[in-house]
């Protein structure tokens, strides 16, 4: 059987198992518990988990009264009508006035400004939850790269394998005189092909990775 013949009942095998071998094959992680990572971990959106917090925290403070302010007044610090001496000292003095002054804003100020942070609040959820679908979609394609990429390299490995006995075999029968130097040469340019191939792959499956871990937010080559 000559070299092209044996190559292409390689190349239908392979074909005929590729389907199965992606079936059978489970993925490394699980989409949901890297989604769950992203929701953890993506710096973008836990930026937008803050605002979103902060947002709804100062809804509870928007309707309240202002701080009330403390003031103190000394009165006759010269002691003039008692004939002491001048002092600042509140028990010292002629007369010490405490007071508590409470401002009120202005009559619907304070539902004005509750309506205000409440709209703000849900235009802060609405921002994290677009941020929350985009992030997802996201990893859902970043992670669909990774996986057709890995099985790809797979599947590539196996057939640089093969191509490489048969590159062998190739040679070794020239050796014997049972075969001819085209053989060897054809079975050569295929072999370095398919190892150039393989080498391609293999650069696209760490510009996946590579990818998925941004959206993860951890680094670049983490497994």
């Amino acid at each position: 059987m000559s070299v092209f013949m044996r190559l292409a009942s390689v190349f239908a095998c392979l074909a005929t198992s590729g389907v199965a071998l992606a079936q059978s094959i489970a993925p490394g992680a699980d989409v949901d518990s890297l989604l769950a990572l992203a929701r953890q971990d993506n710096p973008a959106f836990a930026a937008e988990g803050f605002e979103t917090d902060a947002a709804r925290e100062r809804v509870g403070a928007a309707g309240a009264l202002p701080d009330p302010r403390f003031t103190l007044e000394l009165m006759d610090v010269t002691n003039t009508m008692s004939g002491g001496s001048t002092s600042v000292l509140p028990g010292q003095v002629g007369e010490t006035r405490y007071r508590i002054v409470q401002p009120l804003p202005g009559w619907g100020k304070r539902a004005l400004e509750t309506e205000a942070a409440v709209a703000s609040a849900a235009q802060a959820e609405a921002a994290r939850d677009g941020a929350w679908r985009t992030l997802e979609a996201a990893v859902r394609s970043a992670w669909l790269r990774y996986y057709q990429t890995e099985r790809e390299l797979q599947f590539s490995r196996e057939q640089q394998g093969l191509l490489s006995g048969i590159e062998a075999a190739a040679l070794a029968r020239y050796r014997s005189g049972e075969g001819s130097q085209q053989d060897v040469l054809q079975a050569q340019r295929e072999a370095s092909a398919q190892r150039l191939g393989v080498l391609a792959i293999e650069q696209r499956r760490q510009a996946a990775v590579a990818a998925l871990n941004a959206l993860l937010g951890r680094a670049p080559d983490a497994p």
